[in-house]
């Protein structure tokens, strides 16, 4: 009896197309950190909005539907963990603020690029040596690497999440918030 019916599963396989493939996708293409060290005065009051880190997200949604999907983003694009530290941040799309509803029509994909400051949900390491602060983001933003992901939410569609793969430091590792003061002091003899 067993035997009979795993063959007419596997007949009707054969002569009835499914789609495994996912219909809406997210993935990560890129996140690029930039200020991951910073270096101050020690004497000098900075407020914790002054330095970095600076997350940049490059995204892409997939659309292997039969219909236009909508996303206002605004509201539809985050970074979440699960972790006790519950995390639920806005990332801030670049082009939001001229036309915040993105239509991706079927079979077709489209790149978000986004942003976030991330002072305030990264743990940092903090020195002090001669008179200068300095702040590493690296153990921080290697934890949220690891225990984070992007969610994004399509109108009338279930959300989607893509944990982060491809991660870069950019161009401004180093913030140096001394303000044009120099950090080594060379005298000419």
């Amino acid at each position: 009896m067993m035997k009979n019916k795993l063959l007419l599963l596997l007949l009707l396989s054969a002569f009835v197309p499914m789609k495994v493939s996912a219909q809406i996708s997210l993935t990560v293409d890129s996140l690029i950190v930039e200020k991951v060290l910073w270096i101050s005065r020690n004497d000098i009051w900075i407020e914790d909005f002054a330095y970095g880190p600076h997350l940049r997200f490059v995204c892409s949604v997939t659309n292997n539907t039969e219909d236009t999907i909508v996303i206002n983003l605004n509201e539809a694009l985050s970074l979440e963990s699960d972790t006790r530290k519950k995390l639920n941040r806005r990332i801030y799309v670049d082009y939001a603020d001229n036309d915040s509803t993105l239509s991706i029509p079927s079979r077709c994909r489209a790149q978000i690029e986004g942003e976030i400051d991330a002072w305030f949900i990264l743990d940092n390491k903090r020195t002090v040596r001669d008179n200068y602060l300095i702040v590493d983001f690296m153990p921080g933003i290697s934890k949220l690497v690891r225990k984070s992901h992007v969610v994004i939410r399509p109108e009338n569609q279930s959300p989607l999440k893509a944990t982060m793969r491809n991660c870069f430091v950019g161009r401004d590792f180093f913030k140096d918030g001394t303000f044009n003061e120099p950090i080594i002091d060379i005298k000419e003899k």
